[in-house]
């Protein structure tokens, strides 16, 4: 893995790469924190929040990803969407492998997204969920 020289640079692993892009005004005109992750040389891009079981922890969730732009973050991840990429489901863990990785990359690091901001009191408990239809899976065979 390469060492990462800022929040929103691109951080290679092994099985490929990865980054934050921050917030981001999107289709919806709302504002929305992003990733990217690319894939077979292609950067799909897709949205982190912060979800608050009580006052002071928190943990993440990834809403959407599969967005063929970065301004396209804030549509809905539906078929037949010109605009989302449907994956195979190979692929589908090689993405999740990459966002877990990118999130431990800064997780315990000073310097943070602001999705994983943490003062004195917020923290951040580790958990990292996948909303329902957060991705579009297809039947064709693995992008490697």
């Amino acid at each position: 893995m390469s060492a990462p020289s800022g929040v929103f640079e691109w951080i290679e692993f092994p099985e490929g790469r990865a980054r934050f892009c921050g917030g981001v005004r999107g289709a919806d005109q709302a504002g929305h924190e992003v990733f990217a992750v690319e894939i077979a040389g292609e950067s799909y891009y897709g949205e982190i929040s912060s979800v608050w079981p009580d006052d002071c922890h928190f943990n993440l969730r990834i809403d959407s990803f599969g967005h063929s732009r970065i301004e396209n973050v804030g549509m809905p991840v539906r078929e037949g969407s010109p605009f989302i990429k449907k994956f195979p489901s190979a692929d589908v863990e090689l993405i999740k492998s990459l966002i877990l990785r990118l999130i431990e990359t800064f997780w315990r690091r000073a310097e943070r997204p602001f999705v994983m901001e943490m003062d004195d009191v917020d923290e951040f408990r580790g958990k990292v969920e996948f909303a329902e239809g957060w991705v579009l899976l297809s039947n064709e065979a693995s992008s490697e």
